[in-house]
């Protein structure tokens, strides 16, 4: 499995996973930035109510002991430019989705490392040190 953030899209289509099974986004976005890519073999469902544009959260089943499970697995874009500050409504909307559902998530975000709220320094829009 794999959490991708700005994948790369052509004509509303993520490319460079074909044949590595499921690819999994927001499926009315034209230019989505997050996806999630698994293998067949890995039971997977789009949770719609929090899946949008900078956000895709997909719910995995699993077995452990025997017993059936669930996680959250999710693919966060945090875009800093548009002025609204971490968290983005999108990570809020996921973290609470899963403590309503009592569901735990996994979450791969791109979050620009050089940013003040992070305690850094050298603060830029590019990540570049």
């Amino acid at each position: 499995m794999a959490i991708v953030q700005e994948p790369w899209v052509v004509k509303g289509r993520v490319k460079g996973f074909e044949g590595n099974g499921l690819i999994v986004h927001q499926p009315t976005c034209d230019r989505p930035r997050t996806c999630i890519v698994a293998t067949d073999n890995v039971p997977t469902q789009l949770v719609e109510e929090v899946t949008c544009m900078d956000v895709t959260c997909v719910r995995v089943q699993y077995r452990l002991g025997g017993m059936p499970k669930n996680i959250l697995v999710t693919s966060v874009y945090l875009p800093l430019t548009r002025g609204e500050l971490p968290p983005s409504e999108g990570l809020t909307a996921v973290v609470g989705y899963g403590k309503r559902m009592g569901v735990p998530n996994l979450i791969g975000c791109d979050s620009n490392s050089h940013y003040f709220l992070w305690g850094s320094r050298n603060d830029n829009r590019r990540g570049v040190a």
